[in-house]
């Protein structure tokens, strides 16, 4: 019986439909973490606004109450009244807890937004790496000075920008393996890249939000005729150790 030979192409396009995949459960898990996030936000809200009401009503009960006891000189209702003080005081503990749910959830969506902060180095934003907390990112001394302005400069332009991420200590997004980082980290990246673009939008989508699909976007854009003009110049296959 003849050996089965493996089909290599296959396999290939298997590899691509991979990481397609993997990429499109990034966005799909980013986007649920969002969704569930608002859903969390409105449901709280709602909550909140339910129980202020009823908070309300009961204090428009105990009013009345107290009224009438004075007007009629009566204790009678005084087993009535405590019970609408226990629901108010519950239902002012419930209230306070969801102003801190609210609160926090806030918090968690602002904590992962850029601020512009200063020191005696100068302006800086903060943003965490998958192995470290905290660190400061200065757009003065951080500079890519590399520029590309057309497809041709591509190769050497994504090669100088791991180094950059290399250099100043960023996850390294051409790793496929890494596939949720910080989103101010990933707001930092996607800003200095795109300093490094001419005015040119067919080089990539000028409006992408995720570093790592910038980096995807540029490598899609060298075709195999063309690069095999440049493997020809020496910078084939392997350029900064990841493969186009």
């Amino acid at each position: 019986m003849a050996t089965p030979v493996r089909d290599e192409t296959r396999h290939v396009t298997d590899d691509n439909i991979s990481t397609q995949v993997q990429s499109k459960v990034k966005f799909q898990k980013l986007s649920i973490d969002t969704s569930i996030e608002n859903k969390q936000r409105k449901q709280t809200q709602i909550d909140l606004k339910t129980y202020e009401i009823f908070l309300n009503k009961s204090t428009t009960e105990k009013n009345k109450i107290t009224n009438e006891a004075k007007e009629d000189d009566d204790i009678s209702n005084l087993d009535q009244l405590i019970e609408v003080d226990e629901k108010i005081e519950k239902t002012n503990n419930i209230i306070l807890g969801l102003q801190k749910r609210l609160e926090s959830i806030e918090f968690d969506k602002d904590v992962k937004k850029l601020h512009e902060r200063n020191d005696s180095t100068g302006i800086y934003y903060l943003f965490d790496t998958l192995t470290s907390k905290n660190r400061k990112y200065y757009p003065k001394d951080w500079i890519f000075k590399h520029k590309m302005n057309n497809i041709g400069d591509i190769p050497v332009f994504l090669n100088s920008f791991q180094q950059f991420i290399q250099k100043y200590e960023f996850d390294n997004i051409f790793d496929q393996q890494i596939q949720n980082i910080d989103p101010r980290e990933n707001e930092i990246l996607c800003k200095i890249i795109k300093e490094g673009f001419d005015e040119s939008p067919d080089i990539v989508n000028i409006n992408t939000v995720d570093i790592s699909r910038i980096i995807r976007d540029l490598k899609k854009k060298i075709h195999k005729p063309f690069w095999q003009r440049y493997k020809i110049k020496g910078l084939g296959k392997g350029v900064g150790g990841y493969n186009l």
